[in-house]
């Protein structure tokens, strides 16, 4: 796997189902997933979250305020439907925010370029 990608899975499996699946990533190579630190934390298996909580690694904040954490990445998820989204993207990510994570309905009218193109020079992780 290249080091410019980075995989995150969102599993959605039941609970019994979730320490053989979460092992099952871990072997794959994949070291992140969307999903609440405090279920992980019961399968001992040592992988990266991404979720909004103050215990995940990477916080997916819900409000504007941007507070950083010592040890944390501070992010944001955006739904993209039109130019003007994108430039909201750039304005809050620009306040500090580690990375972003882009919902995009439709792919043919707004491009994920343009969203790489203005976050590649405040060093933002993109992800889709």
């Amino acid at each position: 796997m290249s080091k410019s990608r980075e995989l995150i899975i969102s599993p959605k499996v039941s609970q019994g189902q979730l320490p053989k699946f979460l092992q099952q990533l871990k072997e794959e190579g994949i070291n992140m997933t969307y999903l609440d630190p405090k279920k992980i934390g019961k399968t001992k298996i040592n992988l990266e979250t991404i979720f909004p909580s103050p215990n995940a690694k990477h916080v997916v904040i819900e409000k504007e305020a941007i507070k950083k954490q010592k040890g944390k990445k501070i992010g944001k998820k955006f739904e993209i439907l039109s130019n003007e989204d994108i430039e909201n993207v750039l304005t809050i990510a620009k306040k500090g925010l580690d990375f972003v994570i882009v919902e995009v309905k439709d792919w043919k009218i707004i491009p994920l370029e343009n969203i790489i193109a203005k976050l590649h020079k405040i060093h933002t992780k993109i992800y889709a």
